[in-house]
């Protein structure tokens, strides 16, 4: 199973097998939380939508400075309003 400090400037795309709810968080934030690998992301893992517990589907990518920036500075989107 891949080892989160080995992909710390990257990000996982976290799915809801049951409801598709999705959420970009980045990797350091799970290793910040003593979090080591995909595994255990995935066996804590709990939808905010539906409450599904341990049932995701995860990307890894990687995201670089410009386009966190881009994001950032872009109008939020519904969903994205909802999760603040």
């Amino acid at each position: 199973m891949t080892k989160l400090n080995l992909i710390n400037k990257h990000w996982l795309n976290i799915q809801c097998s049951s409801c598709r709810h999705d959420v970009s968080v980045p990797v350091r934030k799970f290793i910040d939380l003593g979090v080591k690998d995909i595994f255990e992301v995935k066996a804590k893992s709990k939808c905010k939508q539906c409450g599904r517990k341990g049932d995701a589907e995860i990307v890894i990518y990687y995201r670089n400075e410009a386009d966190v920036l881009r994001e950032k500075n872009a109008a939020p989107d519904e969903d994205a309003a909802s999760q603040k």
